[in-house]
């Protein structure tokens, strides 16, 4: 399963497959026998709109089935509005440390949600 922005769903992908398509790709050509990739990611998302999905039944219920998850995320609140931008440029740091303690919690709330996947 593959979630995150745009960079997860695929957008600047010139074979519009993206990470799913890619890793689907390549493990077929590994002979790996595999569920296709769940693309559940979103263009635009940040940290806060992954939290939102994972309240929806939908991706609660892939996330708990799943054997790897992908997640891509935090650029968008780095840079994705005008105060963004500007926060990570007067102090990148702090925008940094932001932006990582919310992935760290997002991994432990995907991990609480199935602790058996990658």
């Amino acid at each position: 399963m593959i979630l995150g922005d745009s960079v997860a769903h695929g957008a600047g992908d010139e074979s519009g497959r993206g990470i799913a398509g890619n890793l689907d790709g390549e493990l077929d050509a590994r002979g790996v026998a595999h569920a296709p990739a769940v693309n559940a990611a979103v263009n635009g998302s940040r940290t806060w709109d992954v939290f939102a999905r994972l309240r929806t039944q939908t991706v609660r219920a892939v996330v708990a089935s799943a054997d790897v998850i992908v997640l891509s995320i935090g650029g968008n609140d780095l840079f994705g509005d005008r105060p963004s931008q500007l926060v990570s440029t007067l102090a990148p740091r702090l925008a940094s440390m932001i932006v990582r303690s919310r992935i760290a919690v997002l991994v432990k709330t995907l991990h609480a949600m199935n602790g058996r996947a990658r």
